[in-house]
Order: structure tokens, then sequence, then C-alpha cells
């Protein structure tokens, strides 16, 4: 029963508290949901941070390890380095220790006769001196050769100049960073790509878009190719040689090992597996996989474009080359 009041209506104290407690259950409700809300956030965070932890002491030990082998290779190269350098300055000073050893004996035998020839002149004597003229005048130190100053250089090659360069290029092949050879398969989905004789280039024949049906292999229309390499483990690196072309796209793909026997399945193909790479396409440049185009600046427009996958750290990078 409610009791009209001339400014407001009063309830009965039982249905009051039953009605606020109703009140409060529902805001109960609603922070229980936000608590748990928060839980869940505050967990995903902790494995978030965690995450980033064990992600931040994997690259400590990864850029640990790398700085080591580099020393490792550093202190090596200086050390064979060093010792050629030894080497060819021993091989080049012999001859020329020998050479002054045989001068000096030689300065002996001069110094001698010049003492002989200093006497015989001071000689008063005149039968002496006629007597011992003979035997200066016979002296075997007259043939002596004129003597020559040996020369002679030590030199490291193109480490002279470029050790900085040299080194560079070594240790691309220390750390297995020297570009693989890949071969391009020979029958791409559509006529309009033609693979060299050598299997190492490919180039657009025309505006031919006929897709080829039965094609065993291939990725995506018109400007893609695979190579016959599968990667599934350990860190590669190969270059590929764009030059001035207007358009072109580099990069890899998810391979899933279907094979591709007709239209319809080369298209569910291309909308299934996923891709990561680089395409200058009408001037501009930028990163394509699956799920994302992203623009890329680019100082210079690079002529060569060096891929580099980590499959076990799941990362493709692209380097320009040319600098």
């Amino acid at each position: 029963q409610e009791w009209e009041h001339t400014d407001h209506s009063l309830l009965p104290i039982p249905v009051a508290v039953q009605t606020y407690k109703d009140k409060m259950t529902g805001l109960l409700f609603l922070l229980k949901e936000k608590s748990d809300l928060h839980h869940q956030s505050s967990f995903m965070q902790g494995e978030a941070i965690e995450q980033i932890k064990n992600s931040s002491d994997n690259l400590v030990q990864h850029v640990r390890s790398q700085f080591t082998k580099l020393h490792q290779f550093l202190t090596r190269k200086e050390q064979q380095l060093i010792q050629e350098v030894k080497e060819q300055e021993e091989y080049i000073l012999f001859p020329m220790r020998e050479a002054v050893l045989k001068y000096e004996r030689e300065i002996c035998l001069l110094q001698q006769e010049m003492e002989k020839l200093q006497a015989l002149i001071k000689e008063q004597d005149d039968i002496a001196f006629l007597k011992d003229l003979q035997t200066v005048s016979d002296s075997s130190v007259l043939e002596l050769e004129s003597p020559d100053v040996l020369t002679g250089s030590v030199s490291l090659g193109v480490y002279d100049d470029f050790l900085h360069f040299a080194l560079w290029r070594e240790m691309l092949v220390a750390f297995d960073k020297v570009p693989e050879h890949l071969t391009l398969l020979t029958t791409p989905a559509h006529s309009d790509l033609v693979v060299s004789i050598d299997k190492t280039s490919v180039r657009h024949a025309g505006p031919q878009k006929q897709v080829i049906s039965g094609a065993p292999e291939a990725l995506w229309p018109s400007l893609y190719i695979r190579s016959t390499e599968r990667f599934q483990l350990g860190r590669h690196f190969w270059e590929v040689d764009v030059g001035q072309k207007t358009e072109w796209a580099v990069g890899v793909s998810i391979y899933s090992g279907e094979r591709i026997t007709s239209e319809k399945s080369l298209w569910k193909n291309l909308l299934t597996e996923d891709k990561h790479v680089l395409v200058l396409k009408n001037k501009k440049y930028h990163i394509e996989s699956y799920t994302s185009t992203i623009p890329v600046s680019l100082s210079t427009s690079p002529t060569r474009i060096g891929v580099f996958l980590d499959y076990e750290r799941g990362k493709v990078t692209f380097y320009n080359t040319d600098d």
C-alpha cells in the first residue's frame, strides 16, 4: 500500500529495502563483470609483459651470441692478417739482409785494397813499389759488381685500402648470409611470364593474361613466380636484381604444398596463402601480406633487393643491397 505525500510518494520499508537490494544486486553484477574483465586484462597484460621480457632476453642472448661470433671471427682474421704481413716481411727482408751481409764483406775487401793502395802510394822504395804494383792491378776486388739496392713492399691486396669492405664480404659468408642461388620454376601459371634458360630470371613477355590450366605450382596472377627451393628451418639470404623496372614484387610465401590443377584451385590457393613481399607499383613502395599493406618510404630507388628470412623467428627483412 502506498501513502501519498504532498511532494512525493512513500513506499513501505520492506518494499523500499527490496527495491534497493535489487538495484544493488544489478550494480553488484555489473561491478563483478568489470572486475572479471579487469582480472582478465591484468592476466593478459601480465602475459604480454612476460612475452616482452622473454623476447627481450632472447634478443639479448641472440645479440651476445652474434657478437661473440663476430669477436671470434675478427680476432681470428686479425691474427691471420698480422701473420700474413709478418711472413711477407720475412720473405722480403731475407734477401735484403743477405745483401747487406754481402755488401759488408765486400766493403771489408775494398777497405783492405784501399789500405794496400794507400801504403803503396806512400812507398819510397821504387823497386818495392814496382814489385807490389802487380798485385794491386791483378786484384779480384776490381771485378766486384756494382751493388744493387733490393726493394719490395708488403701488401694484403684488397685489405690495404678496403679492409672494412673485404671483412664485411667475408662476414657475410662466415655468418651464412652469402646470397643463395635460387632456381625458378619453368612452368608459371601465366603465359606472360618467361623464365630464362638458366632459370635464374623471369621477364614479362606481353599483355597476355591467359591462365595455363594444369600448371603445377604458382603463386599470384601475372607478377609472381615461385622458386624451386623450400625452406623449413634456419636463416636464409638471397638477392634479386630488379634493375630499373617500374613495377616488381619480391619476397616469400607460405607454401601449402597443394598442387594447382585448375583455375578454380589456383584462385583458392591465391586467396588462402600468406605472403610477405616488398612491392613497387605506381612509383610507390609497400610491404604486402595476406592481412595488411604497409606503405614504405625509401630515400633512393634500389636496383638490387636483399631478402633475409629467419625461419625460427618468423621474420622477413628486406635490404637495399646498393647501400
